[in-house]
């Protein structure tokens, strides 16, 4: 898949002349409640490339496909040998939401998450809201001096919820995803003879 990766400031503009040109491979490894991560590896001769990378905070990464993902500059490694590379890495903006404080105003008493505790949250962070399902429910819970990552969590775990970023960069949904299935599974040792054909049970020997 083909990609290009931008080299950013901490507000997410662009610098340098452009893409860059000499990138081996690019990663996007999204996730759900937590921070995805994302990393991109060029060769460690490339001196442009390196000049610019030296005051870079961030990195966003474009896939051929439109997936798009911005990578907070945490760690570089570079691996020796004839051609060595440098690898670029670090957490995508979900991981940013740590830097933000709860501070002491956090306390909430049956309080609305739609109109009230996610837009707490997210206000000042840069994040807006994506997807949001409706009619989450109230929170109860104390989250002072909690990161508005924590705080979060621990949200989401108190109504059996989750939160991921959204389809556009900066922007975050919180819900239930996915639909049912409607698929059962059952221990082999316990199957019945009438449930074999069943096309809703799946037989698993163990969990591991």
């Amino acid at each position: 898949m083909k990609f290009t990766v931008d080299l950013l400031n901490n507000s997410n503009t662009k610098i340098g002349s452009g893409p860059l040109s000499n990138v081996a491979s690019a990663s996007i490894t999204e996730a759900l409640d937590e921070a995805g991560e994302v990393s991109f590896t060029l060769p460690a001769t490339d001196s442009k490339a390196l000049a610019t990378l030296s005051s870079a905070k961030r990195f966003k990464v474009v896939t051929s496909s439109g997936l798009t993902a911005i990578g907070l500059i945490r760690e570089k490694q570079i691996t020796g040998g004839l051609a060595p590379s440098l690898t670029v890495s670090g957490p995508d903006l979900i991981g940013d939401l740590a830097r933000f404080n709860c501070l002491w105003y956090a306390k909430y008493n049956a309080v609305d998450i739609n109109t009230t505790v996610l837009p707490n949250l997210i206000a000042g962070t840069g994040f807006t809201s994506g997807t949001i399902a409706a009619s989450l429910g109230n929170y109860t819970g104390v989250l002072f001096g909690d990161s508005r990552l924590t705080a979060l969590q621990k949200v989401r775990e108190q109504i059996g919820k989750h939160f991921r970023q959204g389809s556009t960069v900066g922007t975050l949904d919180f819900g239930a995803f996915g639909a049912d299935s409607g698929l059962r599974f059952v221990r082999a040792d316990t199957l019945r003879p009438e449930q074999e054909s069943n096309t809703v049970i799946g037989i698993i020997g163990s969990v591991e």
